[in-house]
């Protein structure tokens, strides 16, 4: 046979059988003599497995009825008071009221300061709104709403705990809520709810004695307890250096607000500042 026709039949292409895999064998001897690398065949490898459940009990879907979608979610607006929390609930409701989806709005039962029906802005813009005082028992009226909305969360119990529920049932839920007291400690279960909200936002006020940002509520009245329901008869916004230093008295005339300094420097001659609406 010529040298071509050997070349030929060399560089022709030949069929390879595929060959089943084996797993790779050593001796104990060999194995302590060099490193070894036992490699597993397909059938040996173990099953990849995804659990969709999260490992936490699904005692918040029978509690307030909502099913586990996970296609919610959670904003929450919090600050001190006349910082437009209110406001700004109402804002991004009427967005969603436009998106052609069902809104529902709840409020504290006790909070009667405008209506007993609705929310109420400081400005009076108002909105209907279902009352309660635990949140739980009109849980069964909004499961075939959208969007829930919660003014005043601050005061809810159970707050967290619907929230994650809700959102969980596939619901947007917008909580308003203050985040601070009077004593600027935290108030209710608002702080908790940070860590389990897609969105987080804090909002200030015009301090009412200096006219800076304020972040802080300062208490006009005498009374001690947590929860004095009131507007800008009993609360002030004010910022840090106001809330620690100054004594701010109330003066009723045109609902404006004074510090003590002022008054005895310009004596008569002051200039009065409204509340920011809220």
């Amino acid at each position: 046979m010529s040298e071509v026709a050997v070349a030929m039949i060399s560089s022709s292409p030949q069929k390879i059988a595929p060959s089943t895999p084996k797993r790779s064998t050593m001796n104990s001897s060999s194995c302590s003599s060099s490193p070894c690398t036992v490699t597993p065949t397909k059938e040996e490898l173990p099953m990849m497995t995804f659990n969709s459940t999260p490992n936490t009990p699904n005692v918040l879907s029978s509690k307030f009825g909502f099913p586990l979608l996970y296609t919610g979610h959670i904003q929450l607006i919090f600050g001190n008071m006349f910082a437009g929390k209110t406001s700004e609930l109402l804002r991004r409701m009427r967005r969603y009221q436009i998106a052609l989806k069902e809104c529902v709005l709840i409020k504290y039962i006790n909070d009667v300061r405008y209506s007993k029906e609705s929310v109420s802005t400081h400005d009076q813009v108002q909105q209907r709104a279902i009352p309660t005082d635990r949140l739980e028992k009109i849980a069964h009226l909004v499961q075939n709403y959208d969007v829930i909305g919660i003014d005043e969360g601050q005061f809810f119990p159970d707050l967290v705990d619907f929230c994650e529920a809700a959102a969980n049932g596939g619901k947007i839920v917008i909580v308003s809520a203050l985040d601070g007291t009077f004593q600027r400690k935290p108030f209710g279960d608002v702080l908790r709810l940070i860590p389990m909200a897609e969105s987080v936002v804090k909002l200030k006020a015009v301090c009412m004695v200096c006219c800076k940002d304020a972040a802080f509520t300062k208490r006009i009245t005498d009374e001690q307890q947590t929860e004095v329901i009131g507007g800008s008869d009993k609360y002030i916004a004010v910022c840090r250096e106001c809330f620690m230093t100054r004594n701010t008295p109330y003066t009723k005339k045109n609902k404006s607000i004074f510090n003590e300094s002022m008054l005895e420097e310009e004596q008569e001659d002051t200039m009065p500042f409204s509340p920011q609406k809220h």
